[in-house]
């Protein structure tokens, strides 16, 4: 339905003339309203629309820069412009009147939000510096496969097959905020894709190029190659709008690099004011962790590194106070672990309280020395689940397999399944609580195998 509308209009009125490469103000006439999906003489205010205007200053979204926003103005009233579309060559603009009404066929002022502009246009340039500079440190395989430019950030995706090192990001950023501060003229001019081809011009993925293409060049690159002078630095076939030098950007500052596909690459960065708002907030967060550590910020690495070592070399002590713990071997003297009877055949069964996995196997030997013959179970608990591990003197394997005895007791906490050997074998459980039902599970079973 929406298509249709746009088609019909389309057929009444010539394509919007686009006057934004050189102006950010203009006059405009209204060709026509669109209300709730039908047409209209006028929209009041607190109403929202979408109208169509012979002429207009304000870019539409495409090949990845988000459109221009800002105001209009007519004898009638007054308001908002929030976006504008492209559709069957008309510039649609959506728009809310705060004051008075738009009417069809009236005049307008229309005016772009020059900030946001600006905005826009450092990101987009960027983006150009960047597919040059990326193919410069990575290789010429790199190709752009989307962008994103808007007022507050660059999101460029490229292909390449592998996360980019600290050094290639550093190199990527440095080259790009190079170009910046050559501070050189950006240019624009029109010819055919086959000349723009001739002097070596990137097309862009996906875009659909016609009889006359923009061709924006920037930046200074002694024998590039590209561009009449063969010094050009990027060249490429590019609709959107740009700074005017390339020292307008200010500054550029990646702030991610992630995957976006499979073989697709995406960097994310700022521009501009946002670099050194980024920047401020960077400083204030290092200022902050600098006084939680009580040291300078220059010493925040230092700091960090010993509290690491620190942290290592506690946790190897509470993992070795647990493993005595568990022994019953703790400073207060050492004492044998319960040993019962089940039948003829000794065993063990132990509860233990979030005992390091690893320490587990060890604990089971050293019980088997202390039983000599015997089955030893032990429970780890943790807040949240529950492991358990069964093992079996070499005498009785014959007779017991560790692996039965574990899933006997798995299952009395919720758990299934477990492996492992006849004389070793682990299982996992869902319920810490069911420690003591898990034992009383192993011994029922042992004395079955009796």
């Amino acid at each position: 339905q929406d298509s249709i509308i746009w088609f019909e209009c389309a057929k009444k009125v010539q394509p919007t003339e686009f006057l934004g490469y050189e102006s950010q103000s203009a006059q405009g006439q209204v060709l026509a309203v669109i209300v709730n999906g039908a047409e209209s003489d006028l929209v009041t205010k607190g109403q929202k629309a979408q109208v169509i205007f012979n002429q207009t200053p304000f870019y539409a979204d495409s090949g990845g820069q988000i459109s221009d926003s800002g105001t209009f103005r007519s004898e009638s009233g007054h308001g908002l412009i929030s976006q504008v579309m492209k559709k069957e060559g008309l510039f649609v603009h959506s728009v809310e009147v705060l004051e008075g009404a738009l009417e069809f066929e009236t005049g307008v002022e229309l005016k772009v939000d020059e900030f946001l502009r600006r905005s826009i246009c450092s990101n987009h340039s960027t983006t150009h510096l960047m597919h040059e500079s990326l193919r410069e440190i990575l290789g010429d395989h790199v190709t752009q496969r989307g962008s994103l430019n808007d007022s507050k950030r660059i999101r460029f995706d490229f292909s390449h097959g592998k996360p980019l090192s600290e050094n290639e990001l550093e190199e990527v950023e440095n080259l790009i905020n190079s170009y910046i501060r050559q501070n050189t003229e950006v240019s624009t001019r029109l010819m055919t894709p086959d000349e723009a081809r001739e002097l070596g011009a990137r097309a862009l993925f996906g875009e659909k190029y016609g009889d006359e293409v923009r061709v924006v060049s920037m930046g200074v690159k002694n024998n590039s190659g590209l561009g009449v002078s063969g010094k050009t630095f990027s060249l490429e076939l590019c609709g959107g709008t740009h700074v005017k030098r390339t020292g307008d950007i200010g500054g550029f500052k990646i702030i991610s690099e992630t995957a976006s596909a499979s073989g697709v690459r995406r960097i994310e960065g700022y521009t501009g004011e946002q670099v050194s708002k980024f920047v401020s907030d960077q400083e204030n967060t290092l200022r902050n962790i600098s006084k939680l550590l009580k040291t300078s910020n220059y010493n925040i690495i230092n700091r960090l590194k010993i509290l690491f070592d620190d942290k290592k070399r506690m946790q190897l002590e509470i993992s070795n106070l647990k493993k005595k713990l568990a022994l019953g071997t703790e400073k207060s003297g050492s004492k044998t672990a319960e040993i019962v009877k089940i039948s003829n055949v000794a065993f063990i069964g132990k509860i233990l309280s979030d005992v390091d996995n690893s320490n587990l196997r060890e604990i089971i030997d050293l019980h088997k020395k202390q039983i000599v013959s015997g089955i030893i179970l032990l429970i780890n608990v943790s807040p949240s689940k529950v492991n358990l591990i069964c093992g079996i003197t070499p005498d009785l394997t014959s007779q017991f397999s560790a692996v039965d005895i574990v899933k006997e007791a798995s299952k009395a906490t919720g758990g299934k399944g477990g492996g492992g050997r006849p004389d070793m074998a682990q299982a996992g459980g869902l319920d810490p609580q069911k420690g003591s039902q898990a034992i009383e599970a192993a011994k029922a079973f042992i004395l079955s195998q009796c």
